[in-house]
């Protein structure tokens, strides 16, 4: 038991629409055996990817339930959205750059893990940070071939 946390990605494929349907199937392979699931595009909406994961990392965990759920830890899930995530990359360099911990505080909870600056909370500021920058990124390049 402990304090997990998980980040997805909601890929919309929207060929669930009349307008959109998509032709063929997609194929999946079991991850154990040679089984292959053959799944119709026309029934597939979205893909959900696993983006990123969290195990006692109590002060990313502080800093979504201020900044995205309103101060309520309830264990739900939460859209965020790109000014969020941008937000937390600010917050994040801001804090790393500065070795400031009080920028996004570890927190005390029932399972939680340390609550203090130690390695393994520089350590997850940092793998945070690493893995939200391309997205960042790949949404920033995206926009400007859009305006190109």
């Amino acid at each position: 038991m402990g304090l997990d946390m998980y980040m997805t990605q909601k890929v919309y494929i929207g060929a669930a629409y009349k307008a959109e349907e998509r032709p063929g199937e997609l194929e999946i392979k079991a991850p154990f055996g040679e089984d292959i699931y053959k799944i119709p595009m026309a029934k597939i909406e979205a893909v959900e990817l696993d983006f990123m994961y969290w195990r006692k990392a109590n002060a990313i965990h502080k800093w979504f339930v201020d900044n995205v759920q309103n101060g309520v830890d309830d264990c739900g899930n939460y859209l965020i959205d790109e000014e969020m995530l941008e937000k937390l990359y600010r917050d994040l360099t801001k804090a790393i750059l500065s070795q400031d911990a009080t920028i996004i505080p570890p927190t005390e909870g029932f399972f939680f893990g340390g609550a203090e600056a130690d390695e393994y909370y520089w350590r997850e500021l940092k793998r945070t940070l690493e893995n939200i920058k391309p997205i960042i990124d790949e949404r920033k390049n995206h926009m400007m071939n859009r305006t190109n």
